[in-house]
């Protein structure tokens, strides 16, 4: 990737989005990306399981066990939501990828981060156009103009920014 100020955040893939999609090389990485999403949540689900096992069989005071049994039984359930989501590719993401379709919105600026912890991990990034809140990776936030007027492209359904383009002051 490079940019500049003035230059939008992925040039080669700026005629695609500004008509509308998303350029084949944004398509595979989104892609990439969504199945990684997938497999994680594959991987909280085998844990719901096996915590949910664990839990329903564990011998303990017959006094907690309707509390066992209702603990157990939703980490279950979570798992059943998790694997259901996972497999029928239902998230936003895949959905948005799978569509190909951009949309674009024009406006000022407005940059923010919070931090809720000591880490990075605990980090979050936003950008904000035309009163729409985008949360973004810490790269596309730094990249972004502090101030200006801006074009956003982003995927419809998971608000996914794509790429990002300052335009002249008016």
């Amino acid at each position: 990737m490079t940019s500049s100020p003035g230059l939008p955040l992925y040039p080669d893939a700026l005629a695609a989005n500004q008509s509308g999609r998303l350029e084949d090389q944004q398509r595979r990485n989104l892609a990439a990306m969504a199945g990684s999403l997938r497999k994680n949540e594959l991987v909280f689900a085998g844990l719901a399981t096996i915590l949910g096992v664990v839990v329903l069989t564990a011998a303990g005071p017959a006094a907690g066990v309707l509390e066992r049994t209702l603990f157990g039984a939703g980490a279950l359930v979570v798992a059943a939501i998790l694997v259901f989501r996972a497999v029928s590719m239902g998230d936003s993401l895949t959905q948005d990828v799978r569509a190909g379709r951009v949309e674009q919105l024009q406006g000022a600026i407005l940059r923010s981060h919070y931090s809720t912890g000591s880490s990075s991990a605990g980090e979050s990034y936003f950008i904000e156009v035309a009163g729409k809140r985008f949360d973004v990776a810490r790269m596309t936030y730094e990249v972004a103009p502090e101030a200006g007027i801006v074009r956003v492209y982003y995927l419809p359904r998971s608000h996914k920014v794509v790429n990002l383009e300052r335009l002249a002051d008016p």
